[in-house]
């Protein structure tokens, strides 16, 4: 979030708090929070341990 409001600053010269980062992200330009799948536990023992 705070490198996504220096860039927002540094274009606009505008300071957006976190709140207004994220509000900015999600609601104008439709990101949404992605979270990795847990898909390590399905993998075979011998790949887990690389």
């Amino acid at each position: 979030m705070e490198r996504v409001a220096v860039v927002v600053e540094r274009v606009t010269e505008v300071t957006l708090g976190r709140a207004s980062v994220w509000r900015l992200l999600t609601g104008r330009l439709g990101w949404s929070l992605q979270r990795p799948k847990r898909t390590w536990v399905l993998l075979e023992p011998e790949v887990r341990c690389l």
